[in-house]
């Protein structure tokens, strides 16, 4: 039995044991360096990383040096500074948690209400080519469905912030002081809006002021119109809105690709929707009686249109 603890078990336990001391030692400094930078910067978590390191360097070289004096005392001291390290390590994580706390509690208490226009970007586009509102101050929002991060700038307009999505899922959101015009968004990362990362922002005055929060991608205020698209079919088939602004909300569940086209009103812009998707866009209504269709070859003979009567 000792000599198969002499020969194996020992052997085996010590560079494991070894590798799980590393591991902790290391996860806690990282902790405490991490702290230090949410606390007082990049420049301070440098000089304590120099000074942990050289101290790490020195210590083990004056412990080789020693040869056979080593003693318990060393073992000792180190394994105080291991504890002291993993310790600190645990008061770095808390602090850590409560800044990301506290960010986190800042941040959804100085966001702007619902948005009235959002402008959904992906690799490398937008899915919104063109969005309305009224004049006024209007909540803007982003939101990013690719794998890239994105911006958005509205050019020509000073009030508001340039909108960052670092990564897929994320959104922003700010408020901006519109004035009756036309304004170009895009996105100023570097060969994004070459790739057609920009749009139109129409400061429309006949169209409804924001405040009232659409929180559709694109949509601006307005009266709601909402057309699921299914394989083969439009719900519903029927529907009645009021003349003006009109939010348009497409939902394909379906399997394929479907388009919504309007007969009758030249100034719709068409609207895509992939598998499983929901594109929004506005609708400037005019009263009369429309038809929506799908216009991909042979879905609106199967059933794929609505009647849309504006009063």
């Amino acid at each position: 039995m000792k000599e198969f603890k002499d020969r194996v078990l020992l052997p085996l336990l010590v560079p494991l044991g070894a590798l799980a001391i590393i591991v902790v030692v290391v996860l806690n400094v990282s902790r405490i360096l991490l702290a230090l930078e949410e606390r007082s910067g990049p420049h301070t978590v440098v000089a304590v990383a120099i000074i942990l390191a050289a101290g790490v360097l020195f210590g083990f070289t004056y412990a080789s040096s020693r040869g056979e004096e080593r003693s318990a005392a060393t073992t000792s001291l180190l394994s105080v500074a291991g504890i002291m390290v993993i310790i600190a390590g645990f008061i770095g994580f808390e602090a850590i948690q409560e800044d990301q706390t506290k960010e986190k509690e800042k941040a959804a208490k100085n966001a702007p209400a619902n948005p009235d226009v959002v402008i959904e970007a992906f690799d490398l586009g937008f899915k919104e080519k063109e969005v309305k509102t009224g004049p006024g101050k209007a909540v803007i929002g982003e939101k990013n469905e690719g794998a890239t991060g994105h911006t958005l700038v509205i050019d020509g307009v000073t009030s508001g912030r340039k909108l960052q999505v670092p990564q897929g899922g994320s959104t922003d959101q700010a408020s901006f002081d519109l004035q009756a015009g036309t304004y170009t968004y895009y996105c100023d990362i570097p060969g994004h809006r070459g790739a057609g990362m920009e749009g139109k922002l129409i400061v429309d005055p006949s169209a409804p002021p924001p405040g009232k929060g659409a929180g559709g991608g694109g949509a601006a205020a307005g009266a709601p119109l909402k057309i699921d698209a299914a394989d083969l079919k439009f719900t519903p088939k029927e529907a009645t809105v009021a003349a003006g602004a009109v939010a348009v909300t497409y939902d394909n569940t379906g399997a394929i690709t479907h388009t919504l086209v309007v007969e009758g009103d030249s100034s719709w812009k068409k609207l895509s929707a992939d598998a499983g998707k929901t594109v929004t866009g506005s609708w400037t209504a005019k009263p009369g009686t429309y038809t929506f269709y799908c216009d991909v070859p042979g879905h609106r003979a199967a059933g794929m249109e609505a009647k849309v009567t504006v009063k």
